[in-house]
């Protein structure tokens, strides 16, 4: 009896540990997806254009579910005021699945009057995986940063349309009908 208490407490040991490993193993992205940059605001209806978007890094779960993603998002045609060296990202989601894109740097690194910085280029929402996201991009005026959600510039993917974009935007904000 003792035995066969033992060999169901160590299967159950075993299968318990190989679901962990499972759930909680980084998952690899290396993507590079195809979005549309646009505009909010009735307005601007016309305004969007066709982005890559390439994602490098790895997709972590903790044991509580928080999502943390560290590694690079690199938007074609965007020119970060960051170190190329330096653009490494490490994003942790909220459980409605919004991370800030921070990006933490030094200035003259490795010299004497070296200073750290960071440029919060926007939020980003994503789903489970992280295979769909929609970035609100934050916009320089003067001296702060800031987004508006009348007016704000978003980046989403996958899309090939505005009205996609759009929708997917909404889809991960849960701000749809």
């Amino acid at each position: 009896m003792k035995k066969q208490i033992g060999v169901l407490l160590l299967f159950a040991l075993i299968t318990a540990s190989v679901v962990g490993y499972v759930i909680l193993k980084p998952k690899p992205i290396h993507m590079t997806f195809h979005g549309i940059k646009y505009r909010l605001g009735a307005e601007q209806v016309e305004l969007a254009d066709p982005v890559a978007i390439r994602v490098d890094g790895r997709l972590k779960t903790s044991l509580l579910g928080q999502k943390q993603f560290a590694g690079t998002i690199r938007i074609d045609g965007v020119q970060l005021p960051v170190p190329e060296d330096q653009q490494m990202l490490d994003i942790q989601f909220k459980e409605n699945g919004v991370g800030i894109m921070k990006y933490e740097y030094l200035e003259n690194k490795g010299e004497r009057n070296e200073r750290q910085h960071s440029f919060a280029f926007g939020s980003i929402d994503m789903n489970e995986d992280f295979s769909a996201f929609s970035i609100a991009v934050a916009e320089q005026k003067g001296s702060t940063a800031s987004w508006n959600y009348e007016d704000g510039i978003m980046i989403s993917a996958p899309a090939s349309s505005r009205s996609e974009a759009s929708q997917l935007t909404e889809r991960l904000r849960g701000t749809e009908d």
